[in-house]
């Protein structure tokens, strides 16, 4: 992908992070200095329409991200983090632990809810038992709003809650990988294409465990996969 038409498409992505609306080229021009003109960003946002990256919810709106240019996008952060994997461990600073009173999944799960605005899910594979937290962050999502959503969302955290470490083992299954990002219709637990999954092996002292971020496709993917990875760190070395 050239340059300048990368940087249309990052920042098509970005915008719609942010809003949750479709993103059009006046919007671009106005708060970003491209040094082209509009009818050229118009031209690059209609090619990577083609191209099956972005596409118009209605005539006349601007772009959303496709499910494909959301795994292009996820793709992206994801290499950017091997590149500056070092600046991780500053995140173990952000993380401070009493499991006195709570068990350390516990906290994972709820510290993945507050930092995110997502769904935390954490467990022990040793111990079979899993906790989740920020339910009601994942409801209050503006992407969800019809009956077929909330629908989609219930059948997808059913799946979740019955099946979690079959499926989350089976995720890693004769691989050395750690951390895997699952785009929308990627959905390990179901058929809704509405969702991102974050998922990461992890093993506190002698245990096996795996923490995992749910939200919709429109998330913070840089922002949440540093947090999984910075969370990651500092369990292993408490």
């Amino acid at each position: 992908m050239k340059d300048r038409k990368k940087k249309i498409f990052k920042i098509s992505v970005d915008e719609y992070v942010k809003s949750a609306k479709p993103v059009g080229s006046d919007a671009i021009c106005k708060k970003y200095k491209l040094g082209v003109s509009p009818a050229t960003v118009r031209n690059e946002l209609s090619i990577l329409e083609e191209e099956g990256l972005l596409y118009q919810p209605h005539t006349s709106a601007g772009r959303v991200p496709t499910n494909k240019g959301f795994r292009i996008f996820a793709d992206d952060i994801m290499d950017e983090m091997t590149k500056d994997f070092e600046e991780l461990f500053d995140a173990r600073k952000l993380f401070d632990f009493d499991t006195t009173e709570t068990g350390l999944f516990e906290e994972v799960a709820d510290t993945i809810a507050r930092k995110s605005g997502m769904l935390g899910m954490a467990g022990s594979f040793t111990s079979g038992k899993v906790a989740r937290s920020g339910m009601d962050k994942l409801f209050a999502q503006p992407d969800f709003f019809s009956h077929k959503d909330f629908r989609e969302m219930g059948e997808t955290l059913e799946r979740m809650e019955k099946h979690f470490f079959d499926v989350v083992e089976s995720l890693f299954k004769d691989s050395d990988v750690c951390f895997k990002v699952f785009v929308g219709e990627e959905n390990p637990f179901g058929r809704s294409s509405h969702f991102s999954f974050m998922v990461s092996r992890c093993s506190p002292g002698k245990d096996k465990g795996v923490m995992m971020l749910m939200g919709p496709k429109r998330m913070q993917y840089k922002k949440n996969a540093r947090l999984l990875s910075g969370l990651k760190h500092f369990i292993e070395e408490q």
